[in-house]
């Protein structure tokens, strides 16, 4: 077998193969690094996803931190493409019958950036941005239900110290069809390297749904939330064609936000988020201690399926103070991370009602396939001696 490598090289995504192609066969897995085209520096975070001709359904992962992705290949691949976009960067496809097989693929995605002249813009312009993506919502993210497979991990620091890993896969099932997000978890293969330091906050898949906002109205995503917030555009960023990147700030602080939005159909397709806690406020944690937040930064993606934006990719990573419930006397410092992967996903036929299909054994071959920063949890699972098919 040979060891082939692929590289797409030219501005016009010619693709040149440096050996002789032999054809992707079926559940071939296909390798490779995305990096980028002028630096040659590994790109993370490059959405690399398989989609159908008539794209409505699709499978997927990220590249990691050091641009590697791996990715299975459908049974059947005639008329499949191999699509691989990152914002700010010009999208690559590629027939997957024109794949060979058992090769490193280098992908060289190049920059596309608008330059524009200077221009002076109001304040009131990027809200009005914002408005717009509110008015909507509906038909960027509603009025379809999705079937989800997911993976998620998360752990747990306590005063610097590794004390709690988790990992699971779930597949989920996501009613858009009304004014709010109705899930339903149909498997969860919760594995955790100790069961007795589960707590409630920021663990679970469905505390990880909380921060889609486009699904949910929270936040800026509301009209009755507008006039809370400042809005401007970032021009110090260059971002794609049709791109705008807005810096949104709540009035009291409380909250930043950097916002991409799609110009071309008015859809929100990545928020940043710093939220910042100042109060003395406590909240319950279980029946013995209380908990009181200091920081949380996140991130989500949303991804357009046929014609409708879900969830893709959450990270949070979150520090908090542990009280006893008793004297409330400080026992620990927490740090918590986590990360919400949507790694394939099809839409449901209208009306026929949540009826997720778990499928535990495909979603299990693909663990290795889809966490995105590795060197946070395999870090963690060294800390506390977990075994993983991720880090290996």
């Amino acid at each position: 077998m040979f060891d082939e490598t692929l590289r797409l090289i030219g501005k016009n995504g010619f693709l040149f193969l440096l050996s002789l192609p032999l054809f992707v066969s079926a559940q071939s897995p296909i390798r490779g690094k995305a990096i980028d085209a002028n630096s040659k520096e590994p790109m993370a975070l490059v959405n690399i996803y398989v989609t159908d001709h008539s794209e409505k359904s699709f499978w997927g992962t990220f590249s990691d931190e050091n641009g590697n992705f791996n990715v299975n290949a459908p049974l059947h691949p005639s008329n499949d493409t191999l699509i691989f976009s990152h914002i700010g960067y010009k999208s690559k496809h590629i027939l997957l019958d024109s794949l060979p097989i058992d090769s490193l693929l280098i992908i060289e995605l190049e920059e596309e950036i608008k330059y524009l002249q200077p221009v002076q813009i109001s304040p009131m312009a990027a809200k009005e941005d914002i408005l717009e993506c509110i008015n909507r919502r509906k038909e960027n993210y509603f009025d379809v239900a999705f079937n989800n497979n997911c993976f998620f991990w998360h752990w747990i620091k306590e005063n610097r110290q590794y004390k709690y890993l988790s990992q699971s896969f779930h597949s989920v099932a996501e009613d858009l069809s009304s004014s709010k997000l109705n899930l339903r978890i149909a498997h969860d293969s919760l594995q955790s390297n100790r069961n007795d330091y589960y707590v409630s906050f920021l663990d679970s898949v469905t505390g990880s749904f909380i921060f889609d906002i486009m699904r949910t109205g929270g936040q800026f995503i509301n009209s009755a939330n507008l006039n809370d917030w400042k809005f401007r555009y970032d021009d110090n960023t260059h971002v794609a064609e049709n791109y705008v990147l807005i810096k949104g700030t709540s009035l009291d602080n409380f909250i930043q936000a950097q916002i991409l939005v799609n110009e071309t159909n008015f859809a929100i397709e990545q928020i940043d988020y710093h939220i910042q806690w100042e109060s003395e406020l406590y909240h319950h944690l279980n029946d013995t201690l209380l908990y009181r937040m200091k920081n949380l930064d996140g991130k989500i993606i949303y991804k357009k399926n046929a014609t409708k934006y879900f969830v893709q990719l959450v990270q949070n990573h979150t520090n908090y103070e542990v009280f006893s419930k008793k004297n409330y006397q400080k026992i620990a410092e927490r740090e918590t991370e986590s990360e919400l992967v949507v790694f394939s996903s099809h839409e449901l036929i209208p009306r026929q009602g949540l009826k997720p299909n778990p499928a535990p054994a495909a979603l299990k071959r693909k663990q290795e396939n889809i966490v995105i920063n590795k060197t946070s949890f395999c870090e963690a699972a060294s800390a506390l001696h977990y075994a993983s098919d991720v880090c290996n």
